[in-house]
């Protein structure tokens, strides 16, 4: 004998609720604009516990933000319409690196040319950079390197800008300055006297613009 049971399953919706303000709140220097465009939850749209983590990740993801924390104003209240909370804690703007050591350069050669680049040796090097983020409030970094020696001095200078012109262009701008002291040699600069003077190489200047969709 064969047995068949059968069931059933009941389905019960729950309330829908749905958005009535976006209220964001701890901005000192970043445009509200810049905020808006990474939100996933819209006015007079369903409330959705996805789209607020969501929004919570991509606001993390531009990298100007400490802290963002995410809530449903008075979540137990009967009220069809809840106000979505973000509350921001801007990241610092204003980043420093900087570092003493030694190079070393062998004077070889450059690409294509046959004259060598700068003098063979080793000589104490001094780098710095400092990082500017969310530059006038629009999620833009500029960002100053720079290495100096005896050797060769290099300065390089670096902007991005992640969503340019409020469009889903990455632009990013890079401007260099190279300059390698040249080989050492002896003259005499008065009689009986013997000295040495180092010659420098001509600056190379550079740039690379990109704009990427």
């Amino acid at each position: 004998m064969r047995t068949v049971l059968m069931s059933s399953i009941t389905i019960k919706e729950g309330e829908q609720f749905f958005v009535n303000r976006v209220i964001v709140s701890g901005l000192e220097h970043t445009k509200r604009y810049v905020v808006r465009r990474e939100l996933q939850v819209k006015p007079e749209a369903p409330l959705s516990q996805a789209g607020m983590l969501e929004s919570q990740r991509r606001l993390y993801d531009l990298g100007i933000f400490s802290e963002v924390n995410t809530a449903v104003q008075n979540p137990n209240g009967v009220e069809e319409k809840k106000n979505v909370l973000f509350d921001l804690h801007e990241t610092k703007r204003y980043t420093f690196d900087y570092g003493f050591g030694f190079e070393f350069q062998t004077g070889q050669p450059d690409v294509g040319s046959n004259q060598p680049l700068g003098q063979t040796g080793v000589s104490p090097r001094v780098s710095f950079e400092v990082t500017r983020l969310n530059l006038r409030g629009r999620n833009q970094t500029v960002t100053f390197k720079t290495n100096l020696s005896r050797l060769q001095q290099r300065v390089l200078l670096n902007y991005e800008a992640p969503q340019w012109s409020n469009k889903n262009l990455r632009l990013s701008f890079t401007g260099f300055l190279r300059q390698y002291v040249g080989r050492h040699h002896v003259y005499i600069p008065a009689p009986g006297r013997v000295g040495s003077a180092a010659t420098r190489s001509e600056p190379r200047l550079g740039w690379r613009a990109r704009l990427v969709r």
